[in-house]
């Protein structure tokens, strides 16, 4: 008997190419910490002729994220989705530009020139920036929502974190001196991708309301504030004249007015300072001759401190000096000079 053999053969075939779906992906995060971050600017130096300068600020590297706005069309995209463009970019918001603003410190301030583009959110009065976009073929991914957070381990955002805006202070309400400035402002991630025919989702629109809720970090932009302030007498000349023994005693000299005048409100340090020192006297006391010591005050009884000048006005000190003799029993005759320094300084 022939033998018949029947062989059976099963097989299958796969499809391996991507599907042709369109899909968008849109995520806004912020620092996963709750926003907060901190960046410092280049310093910011003031004087009565310059109020204003460009400043350059870089904002942290982070790598964990917390989503904040999260839209994604289908949910879930169907496995094996065609790759499609995407763009990445930074936003930050900052107070108004083009407005005064006030600072804790004291000082007002105002934002402009800012080197990144304003986005076209809602609500936006000069509040809202966004950075350059990067651009790649990018795969859909697990639908992020709201509340989210994603670590991106030793991995690096390749996007340019820099950017440059100027800062004004007003210079009319500013005391000399130095202070950090503190820009509040939010910042954050986008990640926008998906194929062109599902681009409709305006929601980014929002995004700049979104950002409100997390100006939480500051940049600080150290301040140096200087005033010019005008001495009208630079030299000081006092004279006690003829004296007798009996006038010797104490005798006070007429006062020399030394005028100051500021540009600006300035607040100023002024000091009496003996240039040849008496041991166990204060140090507006100095040597005149061998008989005795000049004591230099200013306005009758002081010889130190500091006080306001309001821009516009002279402050005048009246210098005097009075002569101690050593022994009033034993005067020494013959003239003598004696000389001081008068300190100003503009804090």
């Amino acid at each position: 008997m022939n033998k018949i053999l029947v062989g059976l053969v099963l097989f299958s075939v796969t499809n391996s190419y991507a599907q042709n779906v369109s899909w968008q992906q849109n995520f806004l995060h912020i620092p996963s910490s709750g926003g907060f971050a901190s960046a410092t600017s280049s310093s910011l130096d003031v004087t009565d002729s310059n109020a204003g300068s460009l400043v350059r600020v870089t904002i942290p590297l982070v790598r964990s994220w917390l989503v904040v706005s999260s839209f994604c069309n289908p949910n879930p995209i169907p496995p094996g989705t065609a790759a499609a463009q995407g763009n990445y970019r930074y936003w930050i918001r900052f107070p108004q530009a083009n407005v005064w603003q006030n600072d804790a410190s004291g000082l007002r301030y105002y934002l402009s020139n800012i080197s990144w583009s304003l986005a076209g959110t809602d609500n936006n009065t000069n509040q809202v920036f966004v950075g350059p976009n990067y651009y790649g073929q990018q795969e859909p991914n697990t639908c992020w929502d709201v509340g989210f957070r994603w670590n991106l381990g030793s991995g690096t955002i390749t996007l340019d974190r820099s950017m440059t805006l100027n800062v004004t202070v007003a210079r009319a309400n500013a005391y000399p001196g130095r202070y950090n400035l503190r820009i509040p402002f939010a910042w954050a991630y986008e990640e926008n991708k998906g194929s062109s025919t599902s681009n409709a989702w305006d929601g980014f629109r929002q995004f700049g309301n979104v950002m409100s809720n997390y100006m939480n970090n500051y940049i600080n932009v150290p301040v140096q504030i200087t005033s010019k302030c005008n001495i009208l007498n630079r030299t000081i000349n006092l004279s006690h004249g003829n004296m007798t023994p009996d006038s010797s005693i104490n005798n006070v000299t007429s006062p020399y007015n030394y005028q100051l005048s500021c540009d600006y409100d300035a607040s100023v340090s002024v000091s009496l300072i003996g240039s040849s020192q008496v041991s166990g006297k204060t140090q507006n006391y100095t040597r005149c001759g061998n008989g005795g010591t000049c004591e230099l005050k200013y306005n009758g009884n002081a010889y130190n401190g500091t006080f306001k000048i309001n821009a516009g006005t002279t402050r005048t000190l009246g210098i005097t000096s009075t002569f101690h003799p050593n022994d009033v029993n034993n005067p020494v005759e013959g003239s003598f000079r004696g000389s001081a320094i008068l300190r100003v300084l503009v804090n």
